[in-house]
């Protein structure tokens, strides 16, 4: 290795020697690059930086930050209430037992222009609502709102046109009342499917429940056995 050097020495001051002598600027440029790629030579290389020794400790994974669920809540459906109304309101008389001892966040309610929806929470571990929708006629939502009052909730709906009578309180009601005539020109079998199909429409959840079970008794009273 210093054999190396000392010959790359030699080389170096001979080069320097010619590039003095030398009068072409293009000869001095060329031996001017060749004496700088022999000092390179000459040069140490630079010690690599030293690699930090790690650790065989095992080394812990980041904890899992795990998302917090909140439960769905279950609300017990309220569907049977009394009603009244005066010039300016609609007013709804739903009995729930000892909601007067529950604090003011515990009962909110909630208004639409046809539909509204009663929440009370945490009453004796249970949580109750009663949704109406498909009101006979518009309400005011921003003026509608709720009282508590002993054993009961009193519901107070802005009616968006004073001093209209309202015939129900909601569109259901007004349908029940409309019998469903069996239209006599058609087949038999056909007009009680339409019969059965208004009443369904038009009926509420335990009216579609008895329709949809009637209809599936009967077709596999119909099947024939395989």
């Amino acid at each position: 290795m210093a054999a190396d050097h000392q010959e790359i020495g030699l080389d170096l001051a001979e080069l320097n020697r010619l590039c003095e002598l030398a009068e072409r600027p293009n000869v001095k440029r060329f031996l001017a690059t060749e004496i700088e790629k022999l000092k390179d030579k000459l040069t140490p290389p630079k010690a690599a930086p030293e690699s930090k020794t790690l650790s065989s400790e095992p080394v812990a994974p980041p904890a899992t930050q795990r998302a917090t669920v909140t439960p769905a809540k279950y609300y017990k459906d309220i569907t049977t209430y009394a009603w009244d109304q005066s010039d300016k309101f609609m007013k709804l008389y739903i009995t729930i037992n000892g909601v007067q001892k529950l604090q003011k966040q515990n009962v909110t309610t909630e208004f639409k222009d046809r539909s509204f929806r009663l929440r009370v929470e945490d009453l004796d571990g249970a949580n109750y609502q009663c949704h109406v929708a498909y009101l006979w006629d518009d309400i005011v939502p921003k003026d509608s709102y709720h009282k508590v009052k002993m054993d009961s909730v009193l519901v107070m709906l802005k009616k968006s046109e004073e001093k209209k009578t309202w015939a129900y309180c909601t569109e259901r009601e007004d349908k029940k009342k409309k019998t469903p005539k069996v239209d006599e020109k058609k087949d038999p079998n056909e007009g009680l499917m339409d019969l059965l199909k208004q009443m369904y429409d038009d009926g509420d959840d335990e009216m579609k429940r008895t329709i949809a079970k009637s209809f599936t008794e009967s077709r596999n009273k119909t099947m024939p056995d395989v």
